[in-house]
């Protein structure tokens, strides 16, 4: 038996006691050793984080997913409008006071049985001049004296299906001629 140390006092010793309940209380380093409550909140903590990891995981795939359904909807949806192309405007009726009949822009389905116009203060008559689209003069007609012409048969024949046409028309006033409007109507079957 070795001398040299010094041997714990016998568990009976009430010093003894004290230190073995402060080693238990502070642990081997001297610092005080955290209750059941703080091993709790630990714990918790721990869970917590480790929620929060996972959830963040599961959503990482929300937006490349989101971005990936949009593209797919609009490259979709403008495949669809170019294979279909714009509904064609047929009419069935006249136009309001003051427009253009056919209106401007009109896509129709057959040529137009006639033209009419916005009328234009103090005129006396109208030229109106019909081109195709490339500039070509299909038909004229001066000193029209209303806001409206009907187009003979062998011009609505002219008209064809496919084809983008243009008309012009002045007014002839006192001080002289002044344009009226320039429109335009396409023709598709």
């Amino acid at each position: 038996m070795n001398t040299s140390e010094q041997d714990p006092a016998p568990p009976e010793d009430p010093s003894f006691e004290s230190m073995l309940q402060r080693r238990l209380r502070t642990g081997s380093t001297g610092t005080a050793v955290p209750g059941a409550a703080h091993d709790a909140d630990i714990l918790r903590a721990a869970a917590a984080s480790a929620s929060r990891i996972r959830q963040r995981r599961r959503r990482r795939w929300q937006a490349p997913m989101a971005l990936a359904a949009g593209l797919v909807l609009a490259v979709g949806v403008t495949w669809q409008l170019q294979r279909a192309g714009p509904e064609p405007l047929i009419l069935r009726g006249g136009a309001a006071v003051g427009e253009a009949t056919p209106p401007n822009e009109a896509v129709l389905a057959q040529a137009p049985e006639s033209l009419a116009w916005p009328p234009v203060d103090g005129a006396d008559a109208y030229t109106l001049s019909l081109r195709d689209a490339s500039g070509e003069l299909l038909w004229q007609a001066a000193q029209i004296e209303q806001e409206r012409i009907e187009l003979p048969p062998e011009v609505r024949a002219r008209l064809v299906a496919g084809g983008t046409f243009l008309w012009q028309v002045t007014a002839e006033r006192p001080g002289g001629a002044v344009p009226a409007g320039n429109f335009w109507f396409e023709i598709r079957p």
